[in-house]
């Protein structure tokens, strides 16, 4: 049995917990996200993707917060596919007024079938990873978050350059420091034209749009999102 093209192709295109203000130590959520790079199916459908995760916050260099995030994408295992991920976020600039702060994170990416037993059978066993690199501006308005990014993704493989510009916003709808909604909008590989195989991406060339929504719960107090 060969993994559903339209899977195996899409578990890096999958949505993590808003990283775009990094935790502050001691602080700690966990939450889930769903969604996708959107697919032409009878209309634009997001990649039914569902990312477990959680984020730590670590300490301080240079007075500033660094954090942990980690994760599993739970799409892939029912096909014998196991994907996880791990970030580290650091905030380089902190707000001042109208000028956004700045977080630096980095993504690790990691897809593997060698535990598929049969449901792999006819595809060749290996580990693919996948580093991405993103910058974030970001704002907090009242007890929310918006932001801007733009990230690169090196296929460990065959790095290249692939860009991912974003928009997105962790939202509080009650009380501060509560549960968020995370919305988010991104653009894979906006640089590259996209190869129609047996997929089918919107918009289809250069790359693929992917929108995401994720809960976050906090655990214990919490800093900044």
């Amino acid at each position: 049995m060969r993994w559903p093209p339209l899977l195996a192709a899409g578990l890096i295109g999958c949505g993590t917990l808003s990283g775009a203000r990094p935790l502050e130590p001691g602080h700690h959520e966990v939450g889930v996200t769903l969604g996708g790079p959107l697919l032409r199916f009878g209309g634009p459908l997001p990649l039914p993707n569902v990312v477990v995760g959680a984020r730590s916050g670590l300490g301080h260099i240079a007075d500033r917060p660094f954090d942990l995030g980690y994760g599993m994408n739970l799409t892939g295992l029912p096909f014998g596919i196991v994907a996880l991920h791990g970030d580290l976020g650091w905030l380089a600039l902190a707000q001042n007024g109208a000028v956004p702060a700045l977080t630096v994170r980095n993504k690790l990416f990691f897809t593997t079938n060698l535990v598929a037993g049969n449901k792999a059978e006819g595809v060749p066993r290996g580990v693919w990873a996948v580093d991405q690199i993103d910058l974030i501006a970001s704002w907090k308005v009242g007890g929310s978050v918006v932001y801007g990014s733009l990230g690169q993704v090196f296929d460990l493989g065959n790095p290249q350059l692939v860009l991912v510009p974003g928009l997105g916003a962790s939202i509080d709808p009650g009380r501060e420091g509560g549960v968020t909604l995370q919305p988010e909008l991104r653009w894979w590989a906006i640089n590259r034209s996209s190869v129609q195989r047996n997929v089918q991406w919107v918009p289809g060339t250069p790359g693929a749009i992917g929108v995401h929504l994720g809960l976050a719960v906090p655990l214990g107090s919490r800093g900044d999102r």
